[in-house]
Formats: structure tokens, C-alpha cells, sequence
């Protein structure tokens, strides 16, 4: 059995790693409003225009950009949006309390 030990405080770290192994890579704008969306740690989040347009001015993002890069995080299976509603994957809940984790590779 092999195991990555992953350590960090960073969400953005998380992120990248979570990304790079269940989601393939995530642009720097997806991870961008990524980490913006679970921010507001919860599950499933009802993305209202005045929270669609904080996230925007947030990260200085146009209508289109911000549009595309949920379009992309939905494809990658990062986030599942339906109409307003977007939930999470699940491996991305609690992600900003947990500072340590553990990937085991168990071969059969």
C-alpha cells in the first residue's frame, strides 16, 4: 500500500491537489471561484444574483467569465448546477477545516 500525507492550511493547496486527482486540472479561474463558492461552507449553496454578482465584483470577473467557469467546474464534476442551486462534490465539503489528509493507493 502507498500513501500520500498531505499537509496544509491553504485552500487553495487543497484545492489544487483534490483537483488535480478527481476532477483533472482546474484553471486558475475555476479554482478562483472554487474557493469563493466553498467559502460559504455549505452543501449546497442558492446562488441569488446579489451572491452571483458579490462573487463577480469579489474577483473582478465579467458575466461571461464567471458564467464559463461554472459551466466548466459543473463538466469537471466539481459542482453540480441545476438552474440557481449548486451543490458541491462531496469531497469538498468541510475542506477548509481540514489542515491534514491522507490518500491511500491499496493495489489488490
Amino acid at each position: 500500500m502507498k500513501q500520500i500525507k498531505i499537509k496544509s492550511q491553504s485552500l487553495e493547496k487543497k484545492i489544487a491537489v483534490i483537483g488535480g486527482i478527481f476532477f483533472g486540472e482546474l484553471s486558475d479561474m475555476e479554482m478562483r471561484v472554487l474557493i469563493e463558492l466553498i467559502t460559504y461552507e455549505q452543501p449546497q449553496i442558492s446562488l441569488s444574483p446579489m451572491m452571483s454578482k458579490s462573487i463577480k465584483t469579489t474577483l473582478n470577473l465579467s458575466d461571461s467569465t464567471f458564467n464559463v467557469s461554472l459551466s466548466r467546474l459543473n463538466k469537471k464534476k466539481a459542482i453540480n448546477k441545476v438552474k440557481s442551486l449548486i451543490i458541491l462534490s462531496p469531497i469538498l465539503n468541510g475542506l477548509s477545516a481540514n489542515n491534514e489528509w491522507v490518500i491511500r493507493f491499496e493495489s489488490e
